[in-house]
């Protein structure tokens, strides 16, 4: 069975956000956290460095699994790690919609698609994928 986990993020303060689980087609949440994430200078020049390099491709290529890592450890608390686990094992398919406030644009311009969970990219995993909305 193919399911999606919604995840709601908010902005509650310049660089605190509240994050809220839903399964797809349900009100009440599931869980919950805070998202400290300061999206300034420091971290575009980290996004910038996640750009094609000829010159260094497997340094590339670890940057992008350490960041994706640094996301998934500030988004799945263990409240949304639970969450996650429990649907993972009886789903088929999980989806993880991320859901952004309209005002927070800043988290735009976040690479969601390369949240690494140690394992897989949840974007390319084989029971996994991500989607967004702004």
């Amino acid at each position: 069975m193919h399911k999606t986990l919604d995840f709601h993020i908010r902005k509650q303060s310049e660089s605190n956000y509240e994050i809220q689980v839903f399964e797809r087609g349900n009100s009440q949440p599931l869980a919950s956290g805070v998202l400290e994430f300061d999206v300034s200078y420091m971290t575009q020049f980290e996004i910038n460095r996640l750009e094609p390099d000829d010159e260094d491709p497997q340094g590339r290529w670890e940057r992008i699994e350490s960041f994706g890592r640094k996301l998934h450890d500030k988004i799945f608390t263990d409240d949304i790690q639970r969450v996650w686990n429990e649907f993972k094992v009886k789903s088929e398919f999980l989806n993880l919609c991320v859901r952004l406030d309209p005002n927070a644009p800043e988290l735009d311009a976040l690479p969601w698609e390369i949240l690494f969970d140690g394992e897989e990219f949840l974007s390319a995993g084989p029971k996994t994928g991500l989607t967004r909305l702004g």
